[in-house]
């Protein structure tokens, strides 16, 4: 299964004095942008005082499966993954998945099952952490609520953390949200989809994160498919949305052409 722990591993080596944990974000990253490392950094922030966050992992989706969802627009997974690669590089702590590449599925609990498995089973993990068991926290966008329901890949969360934080992408939102309590509508899908287990979910296991951030801020309009739609076109100011290695990148290999997929 391939699954990089080497900055995980060095990240325990060092004492621990809270629960161990690593955060995972799933998606199809078509391309990777400033938000998708923006809102790893910010739930890690958030739960350190509670946690050791010892790792973060980006989880992308298999070529069917974004190939389904963006048939005019889907980007290879081998150039995905060379972005999200270019973009963690630096990184000491986030590392990538490839676990679910192969599997036409977006299923949430089928990311964060296989990955908690695969690092709890890990030998070397094992031995340093001895008893402790690793859990894995899953991050995403207040979108992917709105994306996924009702779809399968909201259920059987109840027994994991899940961390999800604010995200505007339309101009009228910023102004809806602005007036009211932007969790509102969130738990009431969540809730019209878990029923009876929703209140236990929440109280236990789910935790909103407001970023405060202002209805000026060039940032809260930054998606994959806003950057796909500028760059179609011709407009230069996608290249703010995404980290500058990945803009040259984009701009090298000609990925948001959108020609027939080569692998």
């Amino acid at each position: 299964m391939n699954i990089s722990i080497k900055k995980l591993l060095k990240n325990l080596s060092n004492p621990l004095s809270k629960p161990p944990a690593v955060l995972l974000i799933s998606g199809s990253f078509n391309p990777v942008h400033l938000k998708h490392i923006h809102i790893l950094e910010v739930a890690k922030k958030y739960l350190e005082n509670q946690y050791e966050i010892v790792g973060g992992y980006i989880s992308p989706f298999s070529n069917d499966y974004v190939q389904e969802t963006n048939p005019d627009e889907a980007i290879p997974l081998k150039e995905r993954l060379e972005m999200i690669q270019i973009v963690i590089d630096k990184s000491s702590w986030i590392e990538i998945n490839e676990s679910l590449t192969s599997n036409n599925s977006a299923d949430c609990n089928l990311i964060i099952t296989t990955l908690s498995d695969y690092l709890n089973e890990n030998n070397q993990i094992k031995e340093i952490l001895k008893e402790k068991q690793l859990e894995v926290i899953y991050v995403c966008g207040s979108d992917l609520i709105k994306k996924y329901y009702p779809k399968e890949q909201l259920k059987n969360l109840e027994n994991f953390k899940v961390i999800i934080i604010k995200r505007y992408f339309k101009e009228e939102e910023v102004q809806n949200q602005k007036n009211q309590d932007w969790t509102d509508e969130y738990r009431k899908v969540l809730a019209e989809f878990y029923k009876d287990k929703w209140n236990d979910f929440e109280k236990n296991n789910v935790i909103f994160i407001d970023q405060n951030q202002n209805e000026n801020d060039p940032d809260i309009k930054i998606s994959s498919t806003k950057i796909r739609e500028i760059y179609i076109e011709k407009d230069s100011s996608w290249e703010k949305m995404c980290h500058p290695e990945i803009t040259e990148y984009i701009k090298k290999n000609k990925i948001l052409e959108f020609k027939s997929l080569k692998h």
